[in-house]
């Protein structure tokens, strides 16, 4: 951002303190002079990595409900956790956030560490969430870089880049220190910020309302909408299985996390697949004397993974150990088990299934 951007900065911080909005993790308009609690903060700002606001409101206010306090979160269990975190994806980042705690309490005496290294160790907490706790919550002169602020700084220095090119993505943190190095640099950064949430957007940047415009090349060049290029997009994968939902006196059989076999949800428990389109046949063979009945086909994509397959139910007449890697659960807690949506997709195929045949 050019030197004249930065003589901009009073008037962006005012512009913030008029339009700003006003979400559960933000101190009140009312009290706006205040600085964020730590942890809401922290909370907030990993739920926001890669969602929509309007999808973390909802889960935000879930989550400080149930776990309000660090100490709270500490004494969760990952269950709990990815219960709450249900919908925003990446449940890892919620298994981290629960670690940190623990890491919070035991370490540091349930205070966040004040230094930027040190707060980085912290599991859950990146370059982006240290800058956001120590910015925010404790008024530091720390930076903060993410998707909106890279957008307005390839914008206003003109950068023909890609989003995310760790060369430019280095200069975006410089920009970003000298931005926020002033009198109130939380202002200071959630203004950028809520810039590219409601001004400089990925589509349709609103150039005519924006504070920074005339310190801005692509506002006078009329580029803004082609900066920064979107990345390149990873070639298309595709991915064909067949799941089997076996089932055992009431029990369903569940893959442990940790054993998907393409790597794609290893943080999960998931119901077991193999390779391919298999036929009725084939599946009897994987479980002899099992009732084995083919319940339709499923469609899935997870970033540029396009999966598709047949789903069966696989009845078992007696009791049988669970193979390596798998274990039984009571039914009515698979569900609650399964995480991600593909899981509960082919359990419910099949469930749906169950319930037509009955009427």
């Amino acid at each position: 951002m050019c030197s004249r951007a930065l003589e901009r900065r009073d008037g962006l911080i005012r512009w913030f303190e008029r339009n700003r909005r006003d979400l559960p993790w933000r101190v009140p308009s009312k009290r706006r002079n205040e600085l964020r609690d730590p942890y809401r903060s922290w909370v907030a700002e990993v739920m926001l990595q890669q969602t929509q606001v309007a999808a973390v409101v909802e889960k935000f206010e879930a989550w400080m409900k149930a776990l309000p306090t660090l100490r709270s979160l500490a004494e969760a269990t990952d269950a709990e956790v990815e219960r709450l975190w249900r919908g925003l994806g990446y449940y890892a980042r919620a298994r981290n956030l629960r670690k940190g705690a623990v890491r919070i309490l035991e370490r540091h005496g349930g205070e966040f560490p004040r230094d930027r290294a040190e707060l980085e160790r912290v599991p859950g907490v990146g370059p982006y969430s240290a800058g956001a706790i120590l910015s925010l919550a404790f008024g530091m002169r720390e930076a903060i870089v993410d998707g909106n602020v890279f957008r307005i700084c390839a914008r206003t220095e003109g950068w023909d880049c890609a989003a995310g090119d760790a060369a430019f993505v280095a200069r975006a943190w410089e920009i970003a220190r000298e931005f926020c190095d002033c009198a109130r640099p939380n202002l200071a950064n959630e203004a950028l910020m809520e810039l590219g949430a409601l001004v400089c957007t990925p589509k349709a940047p609103r150039c005519g309302r924006c504070p920074l415009r005339a310190a801005c090349v692509s506002a006078r060049d009329g580029r803004a909408q082609e900066r920064p290029r979107p990345r390149a997009k990873a070639p298309e994968k595709a991915v064909v299985r067949t799941w089997l939902l076996v089932r055992s006196k009431g029990r369903i059989l569940l893959r442990l996390p940790g054993r998907d076999p393409d790597g794609l949800l290893k943080d999960h428990f998931q119901i077991p697949s193999l390779p391919g389109i298999l036929s009725p046949a084939e599946v009897s063979r994987e479980w002899p004397g099992a009732k084995v009945e083919r319940r339709g086909s499923l469609r899935h994509s997870i970033t540029n993974h396009r999966i598709s397959g047949a789903v069966y139910s696989v009845e078992l007449a007696g009791t049988r150990r669970a193979p390596e890697g798998c274990r039984w659960v009571v039914e009515e807690e698979a569900e609650g088990m399964l995480n991600h949506a593909l899981a509960r997709k082919v359990l419910r195929a099949v469930v749906a299934e169950d319930a037509h045949a009955a009427l």
